[in-house]
């Protein structure tokens, strides 16, 4: 089995040719996927159990005077586990591979050499205190971001084995806040379970993962000084949680991301307005449970002074009154924008559209971090030299 540092798990098989290799071959030539589940003993000890693998290649080798033997290369599809010992006791501490995560740590971490590094900090979240830490390789490894997906830092946290799922859960979601913070998507493709210092557990995530995207952050990842990363999500954290079913900030996040990574400036363009647009279409249905919704469309038709303009216009201005972001004219652009590209494929005559994505980024900015309550706290803004600003 390979496991690669972007997360595909390849798994290779060589059999020797007999009946029921034949019949292996057959049943893939009719095009159909061959689905297996793998369970076995490792030369180093413990048990190691793939739920569902998926072959996509297979090949044949038959050389003169050798027996012929079948080669077939699977993914997995689900989650793979090791198992280095018996059952996990009640106490451990979770260690999580994290891919693209790029920072300067605010707290001290020792280094082989015994020279302190600042390769690190805590965040206190929802209770738990997750420790986000650089690999021991950051420097190398960080060469090859760009062309490939590698581990550069680990969540690390302890808990009680009934809190495992709850805990995991918050890892998971720190890093899609992180993944706001940082500019590029973070994931979690590996997790390490340790006991009194122990390796008991291994997880290998089929997970969906992004390559790394240039330093294009919203929230100073430098961190020497005010650790705003740990600011960052000691903040927003209860508001991701309490708004994140009620405005899809998961989906609504990865948008913003894929605008980021698009490399076509249409592309990043059209991207960023759908996941504005997917978070101003949550309003209405939050309002109305609520019973504010009839109270904001009336008040906006007079605003607008047109009542069929109840479309992407009008959400956003409720959006934007509800959470009290500032805004002018110049931020509803967008719209325009959008049209434009939509019906011609390109921004209106005399727009210069990278200057056009960086005013809608920087507002798509000041919208997630005001809905995150983050307002009154330090952010990279875009739009002016990418300084330390507070957000407004």
């Amino acid at each position: 089995m390979s496991v690669r540092s972007d997360a595909w798990i390849d798994v290779i098989f060589d059999f020797p040719v007999n009946s029921q290799t034949v019949e292996i071959m057959n049943r893939n030539a009719t095009g159909l996927p061959l689905e297996a589940m793998l369970v076995g003993l490792l030369s180093g000890g413990g048990l190691l159990v793939a739920p569902r693998i998926i072959v996509n290649v297979t090949e044949l080798v038959v050389g003169v005077g050798r027996p012929g033997v079948l080669k077939l290369t699977a993914l997995a599809a689900e989650n793979v586990s090791i198992h280095y010992t018996g059952s996990i006791g009640s106490n451990f501490e979770v260690r999580h591979g994290l891919t693209n995560f790029i920072f300067e740590g605010c707290q001290v971490s020792p280094t082989a050499t015994g020279l302190p590094r600042v390769g690190m900090f805590s965040a206190v979240i929802d209770g738990y205190t997750v420790i986000y830490k650089q690999v021991p390789s950051y420097r190398p490894v960080t060469q090859s971001l760009g062309k490939d997906v590698v581990v550069t830092a680990e969540a690390m946290a302890n808990g009680n084995i009934s809190d495992w799922k709850k805990l995991n859960g918050i890892v998971e979601d720190s890093l899609m806040l992180l993944s706001l913070a940082d500019g590029t998507y973070i994931g979690s493709i590996y997790e390490d379970v340790y006991q009194n210092g122990h390796l008991v557990m291994t997880l290998l995530k089929a997970v969906k993962t992004m390559l790394y995207h240039k330093a294009d952050y919203c929230i100073d990842i430098k961190n020497l000084q005010a650790c705003d990363l740990k600011t960052f999500l000691e903040t927003s954290f209860p508001k991701y949680r309490e708004l994140k079913v009620d405005f899809g900030l998961d989906i609504v996040i990865e948008y913003y991301l894929q605008a980021k990574a698009a490399e076509i400036i249409e592309v990043m363009y059209l991207a960023a307005v759908v996941g504005l647009e997917r978070l101003a279409s949550f309003i209405q249905p939050y309002l109305s449970k609520r019973g504010k919704w009839k109270k904001w469309d009336s008040l906006l038709a007079r605003i607008l002074r047109r009542s069929t303009d109840i479309t992407l216009r009008r959400k956003v201005k409720a959006l934007l009154s509800h959470f009290g972001v500032p805004y002018s004219s110049k931020d509803l652009k967008f719209i325009v924008m959008r049209n434009s590209i939509v019906h011609t494929g390109q921004f209106p005559s005399k727009t210069n559209g990278s200057d056009a994505f960086d005013a809608l980024i920087g507002f798509f900015d000041r919208i997630l971090l005001r809905i995150l309550g983050y307002q009154g706290k330090y952010y990279i803004n875009r739009l002016n030299s990418f300084q330390r600003e507070i957000v407004p």
